[in-house]
């Protein structure tokens, strides 16, 4: 299994590499897969500062001189937080909570990643940006909304990056490049400086190339507020089920799910729900429309400076409606946020498909394609993205507790997988 940012750590401890070497070389990154929006040239400074204190014996953390990448949408000090458009042109006067705590640990904001337009799209296909195409295959696309910090991850050019995930925009990316994406369960880690796009579903999350990394992240950035411990955990000792949502997969995610629960000693299990998942998504997009459409400054014109008349179109089919409809959208999520706070006290981890299918083609968009990971966001819970071994196809762990879902993700890393 590859862990780009263990790799990294050993690299900078060993005195192989230093925290300007890697910095320089994010800087100088051929951005082929269009995943770089902007490039932070005062992180030489702090790599300089980092190799000081290293060559001092004063490191700050683990992940100290390390540089990662950070999504449009994330406020960085001195850089203009462009949510993917091109209507803000004034740089933040602070960092987000997540890009602050991640200094204090003495990592490098090093590069801001491209994303889908106001972080609303299970594809980054941006009208400023471009296409943001898949290091797996650079036919297919890197997925949404999160596409350019998956990129710069599985591309290599980065060892971790930072996105957002409100209906799937961490998870969907990482499963199309084949890495690692965790959206934690609501509030358990801060959003301020997040650009919002609906209060409620918004998440900061986390993309690696393994879950030993994002472990290694995790640690020092929440050992401040809480005491977490991770490590792999005996799933016998969990209840895991699979669910009725997998059959929404094609044959190659179904199979990996399968693979999955058997490893897992839970291939029999299926939770007993019944709830429309593509509806439940539907219902919490006219809330993103709601909701992003204030945070982003929309005037409700089909064209305004700075945004692309296909996402103004998007944005404004909310105004359309009549408020009987906004108040039946926002029924249905209260009742199934309480369906599903209900349905996830009678067991610890639920395994699915992150998506339907594999990445689409470079200039396809389908529909429904954040059907299996938006209810998630909507529900509050915890998920993390892995890829199947044998599949090469990505299912996601879901459960109330980001620590026992992570658990059993170190733990299905660190078991070899086996032909089933």
């Amino acid at each position: 299994m590859k862990s780009a940012l263990s790799e990294t750590i050993l690299r900078l401890d060993a005195g192989e590499v230093t925290s300007q070497e890697l910095v320089e070389t994010a800087l100088k990154t051929i951005d082929v897969h269009h995943a770089i929006e902007q490039r932070i040239e005062y992180s030489r400074v702090e790599a300089l500062e980092a190799d000081s204190r290293r060559v001092n014996g004063v490191k700050k953390s683990a992940i100290d001189g390390v540089p990662f990448g950070v999504k449009a949408n994330i406020d960085i000090k001195g850089i203009v937080t462009t949510s993917g458009a091109r209507n803000n042109e004034v740089p933040a006067t602070q960092d987000g909570w997540i890009v602050s705590r991640l200094r204090e640990l003495g990592a490098i904001p090093t590069l801001t990643t491209t994303m889908a337009e106001g972080a609303l799209g299970a594809v980054t296909a941006n009208a400023f940006t471009g296409s943001c195409s898949n290091p797996v295959n650079p036919q297919l696309n890197a997925g949404g909304s999160s596409g350019g910090s998956a990129a710069i991850v599985g591309s290599g050019a980065l060892p971790f990056s930072i996105g957002s995930d409100t209906m799937g925009s961490v998870r969907i990316p990482a499963a199309y490049c084949e890495i690692v994406g965790y959206k934690p369960s609501r509030k358990s880690i801060s959003n301020q400086g997040l650009v919002r796009l609906a209060e409620d579903f918004d998440s900061v999350g986390l993309l690696t190339t393994s879950v030993r990394d994002l472990v290694s992240i995790l640690s020092p950035l929440l050992n401040s507020r809480q005491n977490v411990a991770y490590a792999p955990i005996d799933p016998s000792t969990l209840k895991i089920v699979g669910s009725h949502l997998s059959t929404h997969a094609d044959a190659v995610g179904q199979d990996a799910v399968s693979h999955t629960l058997s490893r897992l000693g839970a291939g029999g299990q299926i939770a007993p729900h019944d709830f429309d998942a593509g509806a439940i998504r539907r219902a919490g997009l006219l809330i993103c429309e709601l909701e992003g459409s204030a945070s982003l400054g929309l005037s409700g014109s089909p064209t305004q400076p700075g945004f692309s008349t296909e996402f103004l179109s998007i944005m404004n089919f909310v105004n359309t409606l009549p408020p009987a409809k906004i108040l039946e959208a926002k029924d249905r999520i209260s009742q199934f946020q309480n369906q599903a706070s209900a349905l996830f006290k009678t067991f610890d981890v639920m395994v699915l498909p992150t998506t339907a299918a594999g990445a689409p083609n470079l200039n396809e968009n389908p529909s429904g394609a954040a059907d299996l990971a938006a209810w998630v966001n909507i529900a509050g819970l915890a998920a993390l993205s892995i890829v199947e071994p044998t599949t090469k196809r990505s299912v996601q762990l879901v459960g109330e507790s980001d620590q026992k879902v992570i658990n059993l993700g170190l733990w299905l890393e660190n078991q070899p997988a086996t032909n089933h």
